[in-house]
């Protein structure tokens, strides 16, 4: 005989656990309880996906460079969070595809660290790249299930949607391979670099167009807190406002020929034009344009020996030099913060120190702009001096050298680059970048 009470309990139970199950798959759809899929695998995932070809280079929580350049590009320590993810361009574009999951309390911060990162790209950028500039400008930050995202892509809105989807249904995210970063540690032969030429470049002065205009503000916000961590600027000479007690004393000159054999150039546009106009022929050129100090960490810029490329300060570590020449500044004016664009700077002088103790490490100053462009661009000469101040205390704390550049150019009293000595109010010309590698080649360490 049937037992309808015990059917009428089984029934029951049966239906209990299916209700549960299907609810359990319906949080679980929804991204609601679900165990949040690997940072790491949803921005492989929406780059598998998308089938886009950029950004490529794809590096995730734990793996041996993500906290170099997390902490170059967000300028904030990696222990705030538990898990994070991006996908960067291999050359200089803007493509960024950012997921991380902060620590607790701290989703708001992130959201706050993404908006000043993209700040400090368009400040890079629209000096260069309309394309990026629009990309950055169009960028989408956004949080989702404990994620905090940034989007910088032309398919922005596409990769959203993708994004979104996964986190709704994290089972659908094809496994995990791993990409070809070509930004492994380079083999111990020195990477490939190219010569400059012997033979002086042709004498075409740069374009005389005005600069672009629509920079963004280069001064000081009264939201920016005070500068930490860096010393009170060493005190100047009472004859000139921009030169500095630890500047180097000018010395017998060099032979221009052999100087340069054991040096490696490091910077942005304004230190290309050395190598542009007088040809030094230095052993290391990563002189390049719109390089910031943070790419310096972050961008795959250098040959790594193996026939791909990998990030400047990789190579460095594998190279041999007697003498490095950092030029950075310009395109980080429109960063808010002077003490991160100070604190970044630290960073690339101590790494040198480190895989390089034997090399002399020369910081050069910033030369101002001429006094037309400064005008309209915020009276930006005052915040290259402030900065310089600031470069000059950094190089006497780490016990490195510093050239102060803006003599080499500078007339009299005032702050200005010289009409005649620029074509674009910005970057020296011919007649500019010879008096710096002459002022290089009387002011150097004798130690």
């Amino acid at each position: 005989m049937i037992n309808f009470a015990s059917l009428k309990i089984f029934v029951a139970a049966v239906l209990t656990a299916v209700i549960a199950a299907a609810a359990v798959s319906c949080i679980r759809q929804d991204g609601g309880k679900a165990e949040p899929p690997s940072a790491k695998k949803l921005v492989s995932g929406v780059i598998s996906e998308s089938g886009i070809s950029s950004p490529e280079l794809v590096f995730g929580y734990g793996d041996e460079e993500y906290a170099s350049r997390f902490t170059s590009l967000y300028h904030i320590p990696l222990e705030n969070i538990v898990d994070g993810a991006f996908a960067i361009s291999s050359g200089m574009s803007a493509d960024e595809i950012s997921v991380i999951r902060p620590a607790e309390g701290k989703e708001e911060e992130f959201l706050t660290v993404l908006e000043d990162h993209v700040h400090e790209e368009i400040s890079v950028f629209e000096k260069y790249s309309p394309e990026d500039t629009a990309n950055l400008k169009n960028s989408v930050i956004f949080s989702e299930n404990g994620f905090v995202i940034l989007i910088v892509s032309a398919d922005s809105d596409a990769i959203r949607s993708s994004l979104l989807s996964f986190l709704r249904d994290p089972n659908s995210l094809p496994e995990l391979t791993e990409p070809t970063n070509n930004a492994t540690e380079p083999e111990s032969n020195e990477p490939e670099t190219t010569e400059p030429g012997t033979s002086e470049p042709e004498t075409t002065e740069p374009e005389t167009s005005a600069p672009v205009t629509n920079e963004p503000a280069v001064t000081e916000t009264e939201s920016v807190p005070p500068d930490t961590g860096s010393a009170e600027p060493i005190v100047q000479h009472e004859k000139k406002s921009y030169c500095y007690e630890n500047e180097l004393p000018e010395s017998a000159p060099q032979d221009a020929g052999t100087f340069f054999a054991d040096a490696v150039l490091l910077g942005d546009s304004r230190l290309a034009g050395l190598v542009l106009y007088t040809a030094p022929k230095v052993k290391y050129d990563f002189a390049i344009e719109s390089l910031s100090i943070s790419g310096v960490f972050t961008k795959n810029l250098a040959d790594d020996g193996k026939g791909g490329k990998t990030t400047i300060a990789n190579a460095l570590g594998e190279c041999e030099f007697g003498k490095i020449y950092l030029m950075f500044g310009v395109n980080e004016l429109g960063w808010p913060y002077s003490s991160t664009f100070i604190g970044e700077y630290r960073r690339v002088v101590e790494y040198i120190k480190e895989t390089n103790p034997s090399a002399n490490i020369y910081v050069m100053t910033m030369f101002p702009t001429t006094k037309k462009y400064s005008d309209a661009h915020n009276n930006c000469n005052d915040l290259i001096s402030e900065r310089n101040a600031l470069l000059a205390a950094m190089a006497a704390e780490e016990g490195v050298c510093l050239i102060n550049t803006a003599d080499a150019l500078c007339t009299g009293e005032d702050f200005v680059l010289p009409d005649d000595l620029s074509g674009d109010g910005v970057h020296g010309n011919r007649t500019a970048n010879r008096q710096i590698r002459d002022f290089i080649l009387t002011h150097y360490s004798t130690d």
